[in-house]
């Protein structure tokens, strides 16, 4: 077994290794360029374990960035529900209704009346009551259906593919 590498050994070859991986290339052809570029001798063994500690940092980073996701929209569903049930309080209110009508009568006889034009207003009040509108209630369902999506609450769904064969699906996502 050779002398360990330096930190920043480790770091000079993941840094050769990572786009090379990425490209698909095998460990074998990974060590070759990565002794060519750094100017050491570089196993694929060593490459293995590097792309493995490459990936699972990789894994780190992307969890992290799902939780932050994962947390960022469901805010937005909770403002969003938040506002919908403001708005279905606001719909069930009774509500009265005012009205205004005007008239106006021309009298023909205008040489004979001393007012030719007559207005007359009318006032109306009308009490209206609400039951609410249901499309804030359908947005509300929609708000909590999302929320049990994304932290993947809710019964696994019956698929079945042929025959006999039933499989069950699992939905929502597991963050580990």
């Amino acid at each position: 077994m050779g002398n360990p590498r330096k930190k920043t050994e480790v770091d000079e070859d993941r840094n050769v290794i990572t786009p090379l991986y990425l490209k698909g290339f095998s460990f074998r052809e990974i060590a070759k360029r990565c002794s060519e570029i750094t100017g050491r001798s570089v196993s694929y063994e060593t490459v293995r374990n590097d792309v493995k500690a490459i990936l699972e940092a990789f894994q780190t980073q992307r969890n992290d960035l799902i939780q932050y996701h994962l947390t960022i929209e469901l805010e937005k569903i909770n403002v969003l529900e938040l506002e919908y049930w403001n708005v279905w309080e606001k719909s069930k209110a009774d509500r009265k209704k005012k009205s205004i009508k005007k008239k106006t009568v021309v009298n023909t006889n205008s040489r004979l009346v001393k007012k030719p034009i007559e207005e007359t207003t009318e006032f109306n009040d009308t009490e209206m009551v609400n039951m609410g509108d249901p499309r804030y209630l359908a947005g509300i369902q929609w708000c909590i259906e999302q929320r049990c999506k994304l932290l993947g609450i809710g019964a696994p769904t019956k698929v079945e593919m042929s025959g006999s064969i039933v499989l069950e699906q699992i939905t929502g996502m597991k963050v580990i």
